[in-house]
């Protein structure tokens, strides 16, 4: 058995995602919990609760400490998962049976309700089976007159004290955890948004965005710039050097361009073509930016092998006047004048009006 540090868990904590951030902090919060209660408990002379609270933080330093670090680095959960719905359920049934209802450890049983919202490593059928066995726990523990009173010689007053007190925790971790919940939600759905919409080699924008694109562009009063780049012979490159190096040019020019138009919304077009909207332009800037591509591009090389590979674009461009013309003609316009500059010879920039 192999005790982790806590420099050790902290350092790895930090290259995690954030759920397993969260799954950290909430085993640590879960211990605090059961030591303040073990205090309470001493400090009442009840040793049977010392013991059982004793034993939680022992479980819960064995799954920090001892399970912690295996846990991130496999990606799997589950036995902390069984280890923390097993402490939940066990200690505050044996609190409920010995204090009565009335001191309110009951709350508790309703937190593994909600785990399976926030522990990965369980099918489907496992959820099912825990979730029922929590509510007919539950049920039966609300309805039983067992639980009408209590087993240890304590003063009321305490008694009502704990009541509150665990209503006050159980309530403040069911809206925490449904704070995190929610986060959680959002974090995947932008993420969901943002994969949706972006190439996944250049991590440049896709088609997906055409509508937002179009919208901004009417929404401008002056009209906007579409450059549409090709790389010039990229077929040849794929062939005589090989994909991986066709990728990296991409991933090169993909770079250049977030470089030198970081405000603008650049879009992987498909294949080898890239399109840049340049809001606010007009026929000399237009072609001024054009040039300002195809000569920058010009200047880089991608390590291909052992050697250097130099490549070049060709640059059609036009303008999108918003509601004079149809997007989709100012598109038309652009793949137009990108022909021309094939047929014309590579390598140059061709803008039509």
């Amino acid at each position: 058995m192999k005790i982790a540090r806590l420099s050790e868990i902290l350092q790895q904590l930090d290259k995690e995602s954030y759920y397993w951030q969260i799954g950290f902090y909430g085993l640590v919060t879960a211990m605090t919990s059961h030591a303040l209660f073990m205090i309470l408990f001493m400090f009442l002379d009840v040793p049977i609760l010392v013991a059982i609270n004793l034993v939680s933080v022992g479980i819960y330093l064995y799954c920090i400490f001892v399970l912690g670090l295996p846990t991130l680095k496999n990606k799997d959960d589950s036995i902390i998962g069984w280890l923390v719905y097993g402490e939940l359920i066990g200690s505050n049934f044996l609190a409920t049976w010995l204090l009565g209802k009335e001191a309110g450890f009951q709350f508790y049983f309703y937190i593994p309700a909600m785990l399976p919202f926030f522990i990965n490593s369980y099918s489907r059928i496992v959820y099912f089976l825990r979730l029922s066995f929590i509510i007919l726990l539950a049920l039966w523990v609300e309805t039983s007159p067992l639980f009408n009173y209590t087993r240890i010689a304590i003063d009321p007053i305490w008694l009502q004290r704990f009541h509150w007190l665990n209503l006050l925790i159980f309530l403040l971790i069911i809206s925490a955890l449904s704070y995190l919940y929610a986060l959680k939600e959002q974090a995947y759905s932008r993420r969901l948004i943002h994969d949706l919409s972006r190439d996944p080699l250049t991590g440049l924008y896709n088609r997906r965005i055409l509508d937002e694109i179009l919208q901004e562009s009417q929404q401008n009063s002056s009209s906007t710039g579409l450059l549409l780049l090709d790389v010039d012979h990229f077929k040849q490159i794929n062939d005589r050097y090989g994909h991986e190096c066709g990728d990296q040019v991409l991933k090169k020019l993909a770079e250049e361009l977030t470089t030198l138009y970081f405000d603008e919304k650049i879009l992987r077009w498909g294949g080898e073509e890239f399109l840049i909207v340049v809001p606010g332009s007009d026929s000399e800037r237009i072609y001024a930016s054009a040039e300002r591509v195809r000569t920058r591009i010009e200047s880089l090389t991608v390590p291909c092998g052992e050697s250097l590979l130099a490549f070049s674009v060709t640059v059609g461009a036009t303008l999108f006047r918003g509601e004079s013309e149809s997007f989709r003609d100012a598109l038309v316009r652009t793949d137009e004048a990108l022909y021309h500059g094939k047929k014309k010879g590579r390598n140059c920039c061709i803008v039509l009006l």
